[in-house]
């Protein structure tokens, strides 16, 4: 080989002589080919599982995985929540006289439709054989007359005859009908039974529809009766102006009988209010609008927040509204709160203790989560409306309401809409747009509706927890009684002819919110392996398996170079020869036959 493979030769001696890596001086100083063929396997063994674990290092970096840690942390002023509270009635049964008559026929049991709505031989829908029943002044709108004097009919019994059983009055004539009634169960209009029987001048109307009845047919089929109402009334409703749909709730300064924060008094001024579309009228104390929030340095009920609230049950909507109470939410005062999620509900003749405590969490973003640190989304619906931060719920309820405008051409009536009244709500009615809505939703569940909706990666929550006991107590509500009846002039009427101890228990409840305890939690997210951990790994796996530190490496890198300065002088040297052999060949010029003269240049 010459000089040239006897410098690689001892520069590759030079190596195995030198190095501190364990198995590479094993190989050379070994006498025997067995010994330096059991270091040289043992050596490129150690080496195959390195690259194997080092695959596994990258592969665990490369996952971004991170680790949560939980702290318990104490501070001795926190910031108070909002807290929102919500009559559980949406309107006034007062506010529905001045409703439209399409309006009132729909959700006001008490209306009686115009002369105007007979037609031909029927009213109502009605068959012609049941009108003169139905139009008896004495009919509810449910179609059951009964006058003094008079035993009670329905309108499945009505025009056709009382039975026959033995010693039953006759009763007044009535038009010639097929159906025999002696003795038998009819379905009624509302969907119950009929049941007349022999012997008695009465008919009965009974609910009594079993499971066996209800389930035959399209059962499954068919939304529910009073689901569909209470849809209609929140379509409804997404008609009116803010303005009106306002007037028709209830109002804080009647439902608001005393507020106390910390001791001192408060006031309807010191609530903000909006319109939730199950709910009506809701009301947020502690509201971001008032700028910074309010604190509070010791935990307990004497230095939080307290209200007594007045129900106005004898407002509540026939048929739509089956629960008494209020919904409260303690949420983040710079976000917009969900009643219907995330409220509890408050009874009235009950004082509900509502202790709170903080939740801190810090998440991660990018590579290793998909939080966002973006608190003033321009797509956030909620945000133009009411100005509140970004939050998880509000971006999907956005999104989901952006799409069904513009794919369905209405809006969802549960949400806000974004065009301010150039479209118009989806009707419950409408099975186009029902279809379309429930496609969006259907992708939603899949995730293919591309929200693109993150958790924050700062966000603070409250866990609550909610006791309540009877309120009040036989000793304290006559004094509670004057108290209202002096503070409120809207109760006052109501009170007139109300007993103190049956009033109380249907319309007044007391809520108190307040910190349990100072101490908070702080969950935090944080990286699992970081690249520091990465590279401390990779140096213990080049020790174990190779018996390599980072002295070591280094060495590697100088023979490394050692060897390419090798390979570039042996190709430099080579080139430079092959230039010199070629050089022979150049210049050579060819004369005309004239000119004997022959020049060769060589060099």
């Amino acid at each position: 080989m010459g000089s040239k493979g006897e410098t690689f030769h001892g520069a590759l001696n030079t190596l195995l002589e030198t190095s501190s890596a364990h198995g590479l001086p094993n190989i050379h100083r070994s006498k025997s080919q067995i010994g330096k063929a059991a270091w040289t396997l043992l050596f490129f063994g150690g080496v195959t599982l390195l690259i194997i674990q080092v695959c596994i290092l990258f592969s665990t970096f490369l996952e971004f995985g991170y680790s949560v840690s939980l702290d318990v942390r104490f501070d001795r002023s926190l910031d108070f929540p909002a807290v929102t509270v919500c009559n559980i009635n949406p309107v006034r049964h007062s506010k529905l006289e001045m409703a439209s008559d399409g309006f009132r026929e729909l959700f006001d049991v008490n209306y009686m439709p115009p002369q105007s709505s007979f037609q031909g031989n029927t009213w109502q829908g009605i068959p012609s054989g049941q009108a003169d029943a139905s139009k008896s002044p004495a009919s509810g709108i449910g179609g059951t007359a009964q006058q003094a004097g008079q035993q009670p009919t329905t309108p499945a019994a009505a025009g056709a005859g009382m039975g026959a059983g033995p010693g039953a009055p006759t009763a007044a004539p009535a038009p010639p009908t097929d159906v025999p009634t002696h003795g038998m169960t009819t379905m009624a209009d509302n969907g119950g039974l009929t049941s007349t029987s022999s012997g008695s001048n009465a008919t009965t109307e009974e609910g009594i529809v079993g499971w066996d009845a209800r389930e035959a047919g399209n059962f499954f089929m068919k939304q529910d009766h009073d689901y569909l109402k209470e849809q209609r009334l929140i379509s409804h409703l997404a008609n009116l102006t803010d303005d009106e749909r306002k007037d028709m709730g209830h109002s804080l300064r009647s439902m608001l009988l005393e507020c106390q924060w910390k001791g001192y008094p408060c006031s309807p001024r010191n609530f903000t209010s909006f319109y939730h579309y199950k709910f009506g009228n809701c009301y947020t104390f502690n509201s971001f609008q008032f700028g910074d929030s309010l604190k509070t340095n010791r935990p307990g009920p004497l230095y939080g927040l307290t209200m007594e609230l007045f129900l106005e049950q004898d407002e509540y909507m026939p048929e739509i509204t089956e629960a008494a109470g209020f919904r409260l939410v303690v949420h983040d005062r710079d976000v917009m709160p969900f009643p219907e999620d995330d409220g509890i509900s408050v009874a009235p003749g009950s004082k509900t203790a509502i202790n709170v405590r903080v939740v801190t969490i810090e998440r991660l973003g990018d590579p290793y989560g998909n939080c966002t640190q973006e608190v003033t989304d321009k797509g956030n619906i909620f945000r133009d409306r009411y100005g509140v931060e970004y939050s998880l719920k509000a971006c999907e309820r956005s999104c989901y309401q952006k799409k069904v405008i513009k794919e369905c051409e209405c809006f969802d009536p549960h949400y806000p809409n974004t065009l301010n009244g150039t479209t118009h709500p989806c009707d419950i009615d409408d099975d186009a747009a029902q279809a379309c809505m429930s496609s969006l939703e259907e992708k939603y569940k899949e995730g293919t509706l591309n929200c693109n909706c993150f958790q924050r990666c700062n966000e603070t929550t409250y866990l609550t927890a909610a006791s309540s006991s009877l309120w009040p107590s036989d000793q304290f509500q006559d004094k509670l009684f004057r108290d209202i009846n002096d503070r409120n002039n809207d109760v006052r009427e109501m009170l007139r002819q109300a007993s103190p101890r049956d009033w109380v228990l249907k319309n007044v409840a007391k809520v108190e919110v307040y910190f349990q305890e100072f101490n908070f939690q702080y969950i935090k997210q944080s990286p699992a392996y970081l690249f520091v951990n990465l590279v401390s790994d990779i140096g213990g796996l080049l020790g174990l398996w190779l018996g390599l530190s980072l002295l070591t490496v280094f060495e590697l890198f100088e023979h490394c170079g050692t060897f390419l300065a090798l390979l570039a002088s042996r190709l430099y040297n080579g080139l430079r020869g092959n230039n010199r052999r070629s050089s022979k060949v150049q210049n050579v010029k060819i004369f005309p036959e004239e000119d004997p003269g022959v020049s060769l240049q060589n060099y």
